[in-house]
Order: C-alpha cells, then sequence, then structure tokens
C-alpha cells in the first residue's frame, strides 16, 4: 500500500509532539534558571526588612518592608510602620535610616515609601530631607 504525503506527515507526528514537548520543557527550565540566577545576583540584600529593623535599634516602629524591580522605572521600596507612628517620626526613618540602609546597599537610586499602619504615606524620597 502506497502512503500519500500527507498520510506519511500524520504519522510522523507523534515524534513532532515529543520533540515540541520537549523543546516547551527545556524552555521552561530555562525560564526557571535565568530567574533564579537573576535572584541570586540582584543587588538586594536578603530581609531588608530586617535590616532596616536592625538599623533601627529593634525599635518596633519599622514592622517590615518590601523591594520591587521594575521595568518600567527605578526600583521601589514600601517601609511599613507599626500603629502610632506619627509623620515626623516616619519623615526621620525615611530621610535617616532608609536613605543610610539603601546606600550601603549600594541602591540608593531607589524610589522609597514609608507607610503608616492606616496605609497613608507619610514620607517618600521626594520628601526634602535635611
Amino acid at each position: 500500500m502506497d502512503l500519500s504525503a500527507w498520510e506519511k506527515a500524520t504519522e510522523e507526528a507523534p515524534g513532532n509532539r515529543r520533540g515540541l514537548l520537549i523543546g516547551c520543557v527545556g524552555l521552561l527550565l530555562l525560564l526557571v534558571v535565568s530567574v533564579v540566577v537573576f535572584l541570586l545576583i540582584s543587588p538586594l540584600p536578603r530581609g531588608f526588612g530586617a535590616a532596616l529593623a536592625v538599623a533601627d535599634r529593634g525599635k518596633p516602629d519599622v514592622v517590615g518592608a518590601n523591594y520591587w524591580l521594575t521595568t518600567s522605572g527605578p526600583p521601589t521600596l514600601r517601609v511599613y510602620l507599626a500603629p502610632g507612628v506619627r509623620q515626623p517620626r516616619a519623615r526621620e526613618i525615611g530621610c535617616g535610616l532608609v536613605r543610610d540602609e539603601l546606600g550601603r546597599a549600594g541602591i540608593s537610586d531607589t524610589s522609597w515609601t514609608v507607610i503608616a499602619a492606616t496605609g497613608e504615606s507619610l514620607a517618600t524620597s521626594s520628601t526634602i530631607c535635611p
């Protein structure tokens, strides 16, 4: 029985599917490895929020921090404060503690915001610091 070109191509499809599957898995593995390598060489030190709390001598004013790398602008740091911390202390934390720690980490171009427990922004990287 003589097979047409179409029939031959459809008979070979399982092998082609297997090759496609291997290619997709390889691409996925490459993506995962790339992300892991990027995170390992990131300039962001691990435990940045903890570093801020330690630099603040363990006072409960700073309860956490989140650092984001963005493709559209500079990295962003959000520092979260404990309940009861007011604007003068938030400015002191931002202008002193946050700027100093970002400088020590070599990421002083980071945009930062100090956020009250209520969600209100109390100080930012555009705040005029003494």
